[in-house]
């Protein structure tokens, strides 16, 4: 009888999943604990790559310094295949993201014209992130939706910028703001008082909790819903 180590697989390499990218043709990538050199190489493959319409990373969190040119790379490698049309792309729960990650995200959204979806869940923005995210989109034309919940080191300063972003940018859907432990009702109200005089609304999910009252939730939800004032 064999032993259950003789039934055991070994787990595959982000160096080996990568390489299998373009030879089945994957339309959804998902890697975790990418280090830089593994973001070299899937920048590598996406240069001939023409079928992946998602992608979903994360970096390793004891890779020190942050690979800040590696994760350039590959923002660069995708603008610059006109072929390889990604739609999506998500680095939930990348914790060491932060600040220097929004802000490479951002010159890259800035020019890119397919993405229509983003997932910056728990990567620790700050107010500097999310002032590049906002000021992005005021000039991006593709985006639909954006996911920045659970970023506990942005606050109203933060918000102000989205807030602005509110009034220039004309094909944002959807945002999702929950349980921002920074923002405060001044903050929100001022987003609802915003979204009411918006002819196109934006659809913002915040969650009630200790900084964020129900009556101001309520008040922004109404706001997003109700029809702009005709002038």
């Amino acid at each position: 009888m064999q032993s259950p180590a003789a039934f055991h697989q070994p787990q595959k390499s982000n160096q080996d999943k990568i390489n299998k990218i373009t030879t089945k043709n994957k339309e959804d990538v998902r890697l975790h604990d990418l280090t830089a050199a593994d973001l070299l190489s899937l920048a590598k493959v996406l240069r001939e790559n023409k079928s992946i319409k998602s992608i979903k990373l994360t970096i390793k969190a004891d890779e020190i310094p942050f690979p800040e040119h590696a994760l350039k790379e590959v923002f660069d490698t995708i603008q610059n295949n006109p072929q390889l049309k990604i739609l999506a792309i998500s680095f939930t729960l990348c914790e060491n993201f932060g600040d220097i990650g929004a802000v490479l995200f951002a010159d890259f959204i800035r020019q890119n014209k397919n993405i229509i979806g983003s997932d910056l869940t728990r990567t620790n923005l700050g107010n500097k992130g999310v002032a590049a995210l906002a000021e992005a989109l005021k000039v991006n034309t593709s985006m639909k939706s954006i996911n920045i919940s659970w970023n506990d080191g942005f606050d109203d300063q933060g918000l102000t910028h989205i807030i602005d972003m509110c009034k220039v940018n004309t094909t944002l859907e959807c945002c999702f703001l929950d349980k921002n432990l920074g923002i405060t009702d001044a903050g929100v109200t001022q987003l609802a008082e915003v979204m009411q005089t918006r002819e196109k609304k934006i659809d913002f999910h915040i969650s009630e909790r200790h900084n964020i009252s129900p009556g101001v939730v309520s008040q922004l939800e109404a706001a997003c819903k109700s029809e702009a004032p005709r002038p």
